[in-house]
């Protein structure tokens, strides 16, 4: 299965490249248990809400990345 920035998270976790791209954005991020609430969201709107920690910025770096691995 490939892994998009609209992937559900619980499947983007389980994938290890992801996971490092979430890692070098935001250390500690992958443990975070908020993860389990979000973990049947998908990644593009869990990364919007404000408790994820992610800027709109990080938001457009993060669809980059996801979107580079794809390739």
């Amino acid at each position: 299965m490939a892994i998009t920035f609209d992937s559900l998270v619980k499947d983007v976790l389980e994938f290890p490249p992801a996971v490092a791209i979430f890692e070098d954005m935001v250390p500690g991020i992958s443990t975070n248990p908020i993860l389990k609430m979000v973990s049947g969201m998908p990644l593009s709107t869990a990364v919007k809400l404000p408790q994820s920690g992610f800027t709109p910025e990080m938001v457009e770096e993060l669809k980059e990345r996801f979107a580079a691995m794809e390739q």
